[in-house]
Parts: C-alpha cells; structure tokens; sequence
C-alpha cells in the first residue's frame, strides 16, 4: 500500500516529554512533505497552540485541532463545530471535586476556573496562555472544546461516570480521555478520526492510503478509521488493549514517528 497522507497527534506522539518536536522527527517529515506526502497534526490543542508547532515543520497543511472541533488548512478554517449553548451551561453547573479544575476553548484563549500548577508547563514552548476566570463569563461564546484536568486520575474518572449518568449530556457531546488527567468534551460526532475523514474528501485520498500515529484514547476513532493506525509505544494501556491488533512504534521520546515512517518510506531515506 502506497500511503499519501501522514497524520500525528502531537503530545505523546510528535512532541517528546519535554514537548518539543525532535530534529529526527522534523527532518524526517520535512522530507517526506517535500517527497509529495500530504501531513495533518491531530491534536487536543488549541489551533492557535497546534499552529506553533505547524511552523516549525515549515509548511502549510491541514491541523485537526480542539479534538475535531476546528480544522485549518493554511490558517484559514475549513470546519468548525462548537458545544450546544444548553449542555455548555450544564457543564459549568456540574458539581465535582475542588481538585478537579474546569477548562474551556474559545476561537481566541484557554480559560480555567482554577489553576492546577503542574498543567501550566503544559503550554510553555508555544507561549499559549491560560487565564483564570469565572467561566460564567463565557456561556454565551462559542466553546470548541471543554475539559476538566486533576492530579488525581480517580477524580477524573469520577467525572466522567457523572457526564455519563446525565442522559443529556451523554446523547449531545462526545467524551474522550487524552491522558489519565484529562477528560474532553466536544460536540457529538467531533473526534479526530471524523477529521481525518473530512480531509481525506477534500483531498480525494482514500482512507486506506493513510497512517496515523497517536498516543491516547482521543486516538482511538483515527487510529480504526485510516488504512494503518500506529500506537506509540509510551500509548496508553487502555488503547493498545482495545487496538490489540495495531502496531507499536518506539515512544515519543526515541523519534517512534520517525522511526515507523523510514521504515515504510525507505526510498527516501537511501
């Protein structure tokens, strides 16, 4: 199989520990871009954040950004979904533990109804701001995306039996786990995999020609639809039990996406 579009998620996958995209990684994919090869970064980030990362690989493609709820093709969007105003206010409601902090994406910021201090590393190379605020103030904006990050992985399970038990709630959003600390909310049939989709129609790429690399149960839905879905090493437990069938690359710290793709792309790399 002749594949024609890469797809990488960014932390655990792209970005190593200290959430920076290694040389090998980047000099890998610069040249498979060059080459012909169509490259998508899928991320739970913000766009504004993911495009920091997008620079640095100089060159304008597709970012699947906020888990699916905004995509960009050369900064300019080409499909965004938000959260129902209704369920959005649900959600702000909610009454969970004082260590669990509630957080939500607008088209412009990262807003936090508390400050959480081992999070704030998690923006530092990009310079992506979080302010902390009363998240009432922006029930009326249009949120991408909602998430809620503890310390403690049990209060975020917690969480999400309480999304869960809320009917509403479970039949109007989607809920995933990019990490055992972090729980997203998006609108229903919003994930990464649907943008791959989206963008393989707009490119008139079959899904069979695509490979995807991803770290996290946010992967999931990308990881089942494209011709080859690729679990880091580093992945979580969870995923690779459930895609018991994909392939394991090395972590995000030993270049895992590089690593995978010379294998499968060697001409290049002669």
């Amino acid at each position: 199989m002749e594949y024609k579009m890469i797809v990488s998620d960014l932390d655990g996958t792209l970005l190593n520990s200290e959430n920076k995209i290694s040389l090998e990684n980047k000099e890998t994919l610069k040249k498979l871009i060059k080459g012909g090869k169509k490259f998508v970064i899928a991320t739970g980030r913000h766009h504004i954040d993911a495009q920091f990362f997008a620079k640095e690989l100089e060159n304008d493609f597709y970012l699947i950004t906020n888990n699916g709820a905004k995509i960009l093709y050369k900064s300019k969007e080409v499909f965004k979904s938000i959260i129902p105003r209704n369920l959005l206010q649900k959600l702000l409601e909610l009454n969970i533990d004082t260590k669990v902090s509630k957080n939500l994406f607008t088209e412009n910021g990262w807003y936090s109804d508390k400050e959480i201090e081992i999070f704030n590393t998690h923006n530092t190379n990009s310079h992506f701001p979080l302010k902390i605020t009363n998240l009432e103030n922006y029930k009326e904006e249009e949120v991408l995306k909602f998430f809620f990050l503890s310390t403690v992985p049990e209060k975020i399970k917690k969480v999400e039996k309480l999304l869960s038990l809320d009917l509403e709630l479970k039949q109007g959003l989607n809920f995933s786990t990019s990490d055992k600390f972090c729980l997203e909310v998006t609108a229903k049939n919003v994930n990464k995999g649907q943008g791959i989709k989206r963008i393989s129609e707009l490119e008139m790429i079959n899904l069979n020609e695509v490979i995807a690399f991803g770290d996290g149960l946010n992967d999931k839905e990308m990881l089942e639809i494209v011709g080859n879905g690729i679990i880091m090493e580093n992945g979580n437990p969870i995923l690779k039990e459930q895609l018991s069938t994909k392939k394991i690359t090395k972590s995000c710290d030993e270049n895992g996406v590089a690593y995978y793709l010379k294998k499968i792309f060697k001409e290049y790399f002669k």
